[in-house]
Parts: structure tokens; sequence; C-alpha cells
């Protein structure tokens, strides 16, 4: 079974298990490539040089689960504060074999299903979190780190950049800077998000 985190809390923590998941793995779909035809010409070119993704949807099918109504509500309540917070989510997911899937998100919407009551006075609530991966094309590196280390990040890249160093930190660089550098202020093992498909090499410092 896999283990699901938002923002570093785990779902079960919250009471909330995940009872099916959409397009965790599944590639993203490309954009139309350009093309030019003529009309004195059959069918028409594209340029097949470089594909690029659309943004990708992924869709989590919950429900939340607890033995009194002050534990169901203040489960749903801690819940709602972690996914309607404002800007990017990360998004974990262990898999049984101990992979790790990380996702830099964006909440599209919470579709609320029922709520059952069950004579014993437990809830049960089900409920569907759609987010959006905006730039699905990625390399993920792990890094285990110390309080205080610093690691620094060399890119080949001529694109808009985004690293999300796994800590909720955010970096977007619009300019044709090749380093980064990070310190992380907690020991422990963190998933840094870069969207390039280039060669990306880690130095700890």
């Amino acid at each position: 079974m896999n283990i699901y985190r938002l923002n570093g809390v785990k779902f079960k923590e919250l009471g909330v298990y995940v009872k099916k998941s959409d397009n965790l793995e599944s590639l993203p779909t490309f954009k139309e490539p350009r093309r030019a035809e003529w009309g004195d010409m059959h069918g028409a070119m594209y340029d097949l040089g470089k594909r690029y993704a659309e943004p990708k949807s992924i869709s989590l099918e919950c429900f939340a689960y607890a033995k009194t109504e002050a534990e169901f509500y203040d489960n749903m309540g801690r819940l709602l504060n972690n996914v309607l917070s404002h800007g990017w989510h990360r998004l974990e997911v262990t898999t049984p074999s101990l992979r790790v899937l990380a996702f830099d998100l964006f909440l599209q919407g919470i579709d609320h299903g029922k709520t059952t009551e069950q004579a014993d006075g437990q809830r049960v609530k089900e409920f569907k979190l759609d987010f959006v991966e905006a730039e699905p094309i990625k390399t993920t590196l792990k890094v285990e780190v110390e309080q205080g280390t610093r690691v620094e990040l060399s890119i080949e890249q001529d694109e808009l950049v985004q690293v999300t160093w796994g800590d909720g930190l955010i970096y977007q660089n619009p300019t044709d800077v090749r380093a980064f550098e990070h310190s992380y202020d907690k020991e422990g093992t963190y998933y840094i998000n870069i969207t390039t498909e280039q060669e990306v090499t880690i130095k700890y410092i």
C-alpha cells in the first residue's frame, strides 16, 4: 500500500486513506507540435525536434475515518487547512518498494462526497482531491543532509528552471544562472525536483 504525505503530513495521521489515485505514474500528454502546410502540398509538415508536455492532472479519491465526532472534525479541519493553503503543495508517495514519487502541485478543486455516521458513532467521509502538476517533466534527486548542510546544483540549461528543494522552498530561475545553492535547516531526507531534462550535478558544501 502506498504511503501519502502532503506538505510533510501523512494522510494516515489525519485518518485519511486513498482508495484510488489517477495519473501518478502515467506520462503527460504532449502539446500539438508546430506545423506548416501549403495549399499545393499533401498533408502537413510537423516540427518534431522536441516535444513539450501539457500540465498533468492528478487526482486522489479518499475517505476520512474517525471513531468520534470530535476527532472527525478535528482531522478534517487539519486536512482542509493543509490543502487550502496558498501556493504549491508537495505530494510525496512512498510505494511498497520504498520508491518515493515527489510532485509539486496546486489544488484545482475538492469534490465533497457523502458523510456516513455509523451506529457506534464512527464517521466516514468520501471526497476527491484534484491537483495539477504544472511542469511534469522533471529530474528528482534524493539528498540526505544534516542540519545546516548546503547543497549546490549545477545545470546545463537554457530555459526557465524551477527548483523545489523538498523543504517547502522554491526557486525559479528566469535568467541564465546555472548554479543553485540551498541550506537545509533540519536534518533529514529530501527530494529535490528540477524542471529540466538536462544533466544535473550535485555537490555538498
